[in-house]
């Protein structure tokens, strides 16, 4: 964590998307938060990616609307991946 100017920053990196992922980052954000952290630089530098519903459900932590992922095939066709369903009361404010 970082001080800066009197306010506590948490640093996360997520450095890939893998099954523990989710349950990775409640256990980091629930960590940050009792050390009294007001907000959280969350690194995705050098992600190699990962599976997909993993990084839709960190997504969905933090996004409290809308789609999270918009996805356009070669002939224009979308599929669009709102949030996931029950997640909400997990977004974590500062």
């Amino acid at each position: 964590m970082e001080h800066n100017t009197g306010t506590l920053i948490a640093h996360l990196r997520i450095s890939s998307f893998s099954s523990n992922t989710p349950a990775g980052l409640d256990t980091a954000l629930a960590a940050i938060k009792a050390q009294g952290a007001s907000g959280i630089i969350l690194d995705l530098r050098d992600n190699g990616g990962g599976l997909f519903n993993e990084s839709v459900d960190v997504a969905s932590r933090f996004i409290s609307s809308g789609n999270v992922i918009l996805e356009k095939d070669i002939n224009s066709k979308s599929l669009r991946y709102r949030l996931y369903p029950g997640l909400l009361s997990l977004i974590y404010r500062w």
